[in-house]
């Protein structure tokens, strides 16, 4: 009978570890849907009271007395505008395009910027707990929690109302949206098999976001050191030693004074002078 019941029980455990993986990803997608369905409403709520705010201050400038943007097919004029800001201009072509000067469709559009600015630092958080650094970490049984209150900390914050309600700010919005995501992208990548071609979508689309955030404003172009901080804390397994016969380090080094003699050639050094 002792016999039998070993048998019994040998032959059901692996029914019930084929029963918890065939659970967990059910599991993890209905707690990531119900993570953005939560944030979403609170979103909805918190800015429910600002579709029909008025333009003001460099809205005029920028949306009702800008030229450029009231053809949206006339993308020579929006890049003339504003190279810099190329991205941010012609999401006001788009709102000019289907609803003119209407204020809702300029908050409304603003406000799903911030909710999916909100769902990328769910994303992100999400991973970062996945990273080599924390998967091992006893805080990771908490991880859904911890990254659904961080998201709704950020959806809710009192500093994001002006790039929410203040239409032009949307500039703010939408750079870090493209911000986190190549940086979501670009972990995910890092944390996908080797030789996987998901590896190379991951960071071809790191690289995609990376562009249209240099695109949306200057702020973005502290992306690739914020990458670079981001592996060095949480991707990496072992202390490396620079090799400079490396070619990722030579790539690295490339790419980065690329950016740098790309900033100086756009910018003048007068933007480290001081505004008194």
């Amino acid at each position: 009978m002792k016999k039998q019941q070993i048998k019994k029980s040998s032959q059901s455990k692996p029914l019930i570890k084929k029963g918890i993986q065939n659970v967990a990803p059910k599991t993890f997608k209905y707690t990531n849907l119900f993570g953005i369905a939560i944030i979403t409403l609170l979103g909805i709520i918190i800015y429910s009271n600002s579709f029909n705010c008025s333009f003001h201050l460099d809205d005029r400038t920028s949306i009702v007395e800008n030229i450029a943007i009231k053809n949206i097919l006339d993308i020579k004029s929006i890049w003339n505008y504003s190279s810099n800001r190329f991205i941010s201009y012609y999401s006001f072509a788009i709102n000019y395009h289907f609803g003119k000067l209407n204020v809702w469709g300029y908050h409304l559009f603003n406000l799903i910027i911030h909710l999916l600015t909100s769902f990328m630092v769910f994303w992100l958080t999400l991973l970062i707990f996945s990273t080599h650094s924390l998967k091992n970490n006893p805080i990771i049984k908490q991880k859904y929690i911890l990254a659904l209150f961080t998201a709704l900390l950020f959806v809710s914050h009192p500093l994001a109302t002006q790039s929410v309600t203040y239409i032009v700010q949307r500039m703010a919005s939408l750079v870090a949206m493209f911000y986190l995501l190549s940086i979501a992208l670009y972990v995910k990548g890092r944390l996908s098999e080797k030789g996987s071609i998901s590896k190379f979508f991951w960071f071809a689309g790191a690289l995609v976001s990376a562009v249209l955030a240099l695109l949306t404003k200057e702020n973005a172009y502290t992306l690739p050191f914020a990458i670079m901080l981001f592996d060095i804390f949480f991707l990496q397994t072992k202390k490396r030693k620079i090799n400079f016969k490396d070619y990722r380090i030579i790539l690295l080094m490339v790419a980065f004074l690329s950016i740098m003699i790309f900033m100086f050639s756009r910018f003048s050094l007068s933007i480290f002078k001081p505004i008194s």
